[in-house]
């Protein structure tokens, strides 16, 4: 949750020249599941209560630069990389989300709501379909920075 102090750790411990490399979500591009899901959560019935936070600590390429320079880093590589990953169902994509870090999206909605609300996602997710399966893109930021 303390991002400059966790930077300034990394660089307290490195010796002067040594690296540090960061990936994280791009707070700025959202992933093809969060955008469908936000879409459908942000409507009725959803919107008074479903209450998302796609990892609250990601942050945008320009922040992660400016946290790095505080810390006393000096960026060497800060790039945002787009991946497009297939699956072959919205179930497969939901099993995968409920085993990573943000897989209790639903969590604020009772479970009739819940399970009327992953149908809708469902069927958002439906409209990413191509010959691969369901296609879900995602931007990653690779930084990798020498201490100062």
């Amino acid at each position: 949750p303390d991002q400059p102090a966790a930077l300034r750790e990394a660089a307290r411990v490195l010796k002067p020249g040594g690296r540090v490399g960061i990936t994280t979500g791009d707070r700025s591009l959202p992933n093809s599941f969060q955008a469908a899901s936000g879409k459908v959560l942000a409507a009725a019935p959803f919107s008074n209560q479903a209450q998302v936070d796609w990892l609250p600590y990601r942050v945008t390429r320009d922040q992660l630069e400016g946290l790095l320079q505080a810390a006393g880093f000096e960026p060497e590589l800060l790039e945002v990389r787009t991946y497009t990953d297939h699956f072959q169902s919205p179930e497969e994509i939901f099993a995968f989300n409920t085993s990573s870090s943000f897989g209790n999206f639903l969590k604020e909605l009772p479970g009739h709501q819940a399970a009327d609300a992953r149908a809708a996602i469902a069927r958002a997710l439906e409209t990413l379909r191509v010959d691969k399966g369901l296609a879900l893109q995602r931007h990653t930021i690779f930084a990798v920075a020498r201490k100062r």
